[in-house]
């Protein structure tokens, strides 16, 4: 939920009247309902395809690239873990897993075994983005723009769930 609260709250940021057009499909290991999800959004005029839904989105992304619309990743770079799809991801929102790792080996070295959830951020290095693609040019002060949006997320300045 997070990851489309941000990618919304980004948006509208930059441009106010944007529609963002959301879609929950329940499943995580479907990329056939990804697809269809996808298909259905691309048909109601959707200029990018941002999925957070694991195997189920890696249909979305196929169904972006099929339409030859842009698509943005997540948790990893998936314009290197779906090569079927690197036509069309622009980019990634990254889950940077060696910091989640690093961090709870470190818990367990400091405190013990310990129950609950544990978040990963930008102040820890815990998230970020892939390199920019596919986008030729890439567009003035993108780069610094993502940067910057990261720096302020770390220090507390941007709140992507308000």
């Amino acid at each position: 939920m997070s990851y489309i609260k941000g990618y919304q709250n980004g948006a509208k940021a930059i441009k106010s009247s944007v529609t963002v057009t959301v879609n929950y499909t329940e499943d995580f290991n479907a990329p056939d309902k990804g697809e269809a999800s996808a298909k259905t959004m691309i048909g109601q005029g959707v200029d990018v395809i941002f999925q957070v839904a694991g195997l189920t989105g890696a249909g979305a992304l196929r169904a972006a690239c099929n339409a030859k619309i842009y698509g943005i990743g997540v948790d990893v770079d998936q314009y290197n873990s779906l090569p079927d799809a690197k036509a069309c991801i622009i980019t990634s929102a990254e889950k940077h897993l060696q910091v989640a790792t690093r961090e709870a080996v470190k818990r367990f070295k400091d405190k013990g075994k310990q129950g609950g959830n544990f978040f990963n951020d930008a102040k820890n290095g815990g998230i970020g983005y892939s390199p920019i693609r596919n986008l030729d040019p890439v567009p003035a002060g993108l780069e610094d723009k993502l940067k910057q949006a990261v720096t302020d997320m770390a220090s507390g300045k941007l709140n992507p769930n308000p």
